[in-house]
C-alpha cells in the first residue's frame, strides 16, 4: 500500500509538472505570437507612414504648381486685356485728333480763301 500511495504521488507529481509546462509552453507561444503580431503591425505603419507623407507632399507639390500656372495665366490675361484696352484708347485718340485737325482744316480752308480773295481784290 505504501508503493502505491509512493507510485500515485510520483504520477501526480509528473503530471503536475507536466501541466505545468504544457501552460508556460503555451504562454510562452501565445506571448511570441503577440510580439510577432505588433512587430509586423508597427513595420507595415513604419513602411505606410514614409509613402503617404511623400504622397501628401507630392499632391500639395502638384497643387502649388496648378495653382500658381493658373494665376500667371490669370494674370497674363489681364495683361493682355489691359494692352489691348490702353491700344485702344489711344487708338481712338489719335483718330479722334485726326479728326478734330481735318474738321478745323475744312473750316479754315474756305476762311483763308476768302481772306486770300479780299487782299487780292
Amino acid at each position: 500500500r505504501h508503493t502505491a500511495q509512493l507510485t500515485q504521488q510520483a504520477l501526480l507529481t509528473q503530471q503536475a509538472r507536466l501541466t505545468q509546462q504544457a501552460s508556460l509552453t503555451q504562454q510562452a507561444h501565445l506571448a511570441q505570437q503577440a510580439l510577432l503580431a505588433q512587430q509586423a503591425c508597427l513595420t507595415q505603419q513604419a513602411l505606410l507612414t514614409p509613402q503617404a507623407q511623400l504622397t501628401q507632399q507630392a499632391l500639395l507639390t502638384q497643387q502649388a504648381q496648378l495653382t500658381q500656372q493658373a494665376l500667371l495665366t490669370q494674370q497674363a490675361r489681364l495683361t493682355q486685356q489691359a494692352s489691348l484696352t490702353q491700344q485702344a484708347h489711344l487708338a481712338q485718340q489719335a483718330l479722334l485728333a485726326q479728326q478734330a485737325c481735318l474738321t478745323q482744316q475744312a473750316l479754315l480752308t474756305p476762311q483763308a480763301q476768302l481772306t486770300q480773295q479780299a487782299h487780292l481784290t
